[in-house]
């Protein structure tokens, strides 16, 4: 899992460094001081978030859990690599809380979750009207950790794993280089394990949610 961590964040970077190099001069963000002060920036996220069920088999019975919606906070660092394109070094914290537990009956579902990643994502822009439609993918690493008591029974999630999402917002402009903007982001977690403390045993879960998010970008 780790080399696997690893490859995908260098092939990230390569394809950023590419992309950088490849920008002709002439066409470059970067044409004069007041172009290039806003060539970084940085912004700051907060959101609703939708997780997944749990689904999984503690032999011979087939469990689910439900999750209530929760929350995301997030902020990055991003470049412009020319006029449609960006790379960014994002971190978020996602936090939600069970509902129901669903086996041998259906019981509550009591504890929480919470997600933290840092994603490497490349971005385009589309256009330059007073509203710039963008798409956008990352990949990175991620680590949960969470309790839930069913019935008296503890379940736990303490893991690292690999992490990508995908991102399709709008962006407005605003003055002295701010942009406001509103985004969806599809994220997903790999070989996350829910663990059945008192039996010893795990199952795997894929942490998945749907986020909705607010935000500003503030030129550096």
């Amino acid at each position: 899992m780790l080399k696997k961590i690893a490859l995908a964040i260098v092939t990230v970077f390569s394809l950023a460094s590419a992309v950088s190099a490849q920008n002709n001069p002439q066409n470059n963000l970067i044409v004069d001081d007041q172009i290039a002060s806003s060539n970084r920036y940085f912004n700051v996220y907060g959101g609703y978030g939708v997780l997944h069920d749990y689904t999984g088999v503690q032999f011979p019975i087939t469990q689910t859990g439900t999750f209530n919606g929760g929350f995301i906070l997030g902020s990055a660092f991003g470049r412009q690599l020319n006029q449609n394109r960006r790379f960014e070094i994002d971190s978020a914290f996602r936090y939600n809380t069970g509902n129901t537990w669903t086996g041998l009956g259906t019981a509550p579902f009591d504890g929480r979750i919470r997600n933290y990643s840092t994603m490497f994502n490349l971005i385009q822009d589309f256009g330059q009207g007073p509203i710039r439609p963008y798409i956008g993918g990352g990949i990175g690493v991620a680590y949960s950790d969470g309790v839930f008591d069913v019935s008296g029974t503890t379940f736990d999630i303490t893991d690292a794993a690999f992490a990508y999402q995908g991102i399709a917002g709008i962006s407005i402009p605003g003055r002295n280089g701010f942009e406001f903007y509103s985004e969806y982001r599809f994220y997903a977690n790999t070989d996350v394990n829910l663990t059945n403390v008192p039996a010893a045993t795990s199952t795997n879960f894929t942490y998945l949610t749907h986020d909705v998010v607010i935000g500003i970008r503030i030129p550096r």
